[in-house]
């Protein structure tokens, strides 16, 4: 595998964790915990239904703010929206009031929206990489599997929903650690690496006409 093939594939799984960080923590891991959180005393069924419909709200504000997002502002908003993801979700691990709950879930919901679209714009658009789109939109599924698995730990350990929260934060933290450098990429970086390997062949095709 050539620098530029190992360059196009983590640029799209830098995207990809975006959509893991916003999607499948943000948005998706709220049904694991929810049954814990209702045994706890801390939502009744009622508030849980309230919380699942203020992340849905969220989630269309969020994506109605990104009606006229420009590409080269899709960098930032990707490193932005996931950061205030994990820290939505650090803050569930702390606070205990319903409002504050159902507040901080449709916050969660305008990020998971606003990440979708960032980091398709970034990896789409901005970086100009189409052939990472099915790594890309992946991300929403190996996000909520990563994080089922585990809430499903936190479950096996005893831990209590806020624990599980904060361990849902820390994965989540690990994850942009790993997708931060490749965010940052400019986007000159994969034209020129790809401009030099598609010329290659044909000054080769010229030296053999030549011949």
């Amino acid at each position: 595998m050539n620098n530029r093939s190992r360059q196009a594939i983590w640029l799209a799984l830098a995207g990809s964790i975006v959509l893991m960080i916003g999607m499948g923590y943000g948005r998706f891991a709220f049904t694991g915990v929810l049954p814990l959180m209702l045994n706890e005393g801390l939502l009744t069924l009622h508030q849980g239904n309230l919380a699942a419909s203020a992340n849905y709200a969220g989630y269309l504000v969020g994506a109605l703010l990104l009606a006229r997002v420009q590409p080269g502002a899709a960098s930032r908003l990707s490193i932005i929206s996931a950061g205030l993801t994990i820290a939505s979700l650090a803050l569930l691990a702390w606070v205990s009031s319903p409002w504050t709950i159902i507040a901080l879930r449709a916050v969660a919901g305008a990020l998971s929206a606003i990440t979708l679209i960032a980091g398709s714009l970034w990896l789409l658009e901005h970086m100009g990489h189409h052939h990472g789109a099915p790594l890309l939109y992946a991300g929403v599924g190996l996000g909520i599997f990563i994080s089922a698995e585990g809430i499903a730990l936190g479950h096996a350990l005893s831990l209590t929903s806020q624990q599980i929260w904060l361990l849902c934060a820390l994965c989540a933290g690990l994850l942009l650690a790993l997708a931060i450098r490749w965010l940052l990429t400019p986007p000159a970086a994969l034209v020129r690496v790809s401009h030099v390997e598609t010329s290659l062949p044909e000054a080769g095709s010229d030296t053999r006409r030549a011949a």
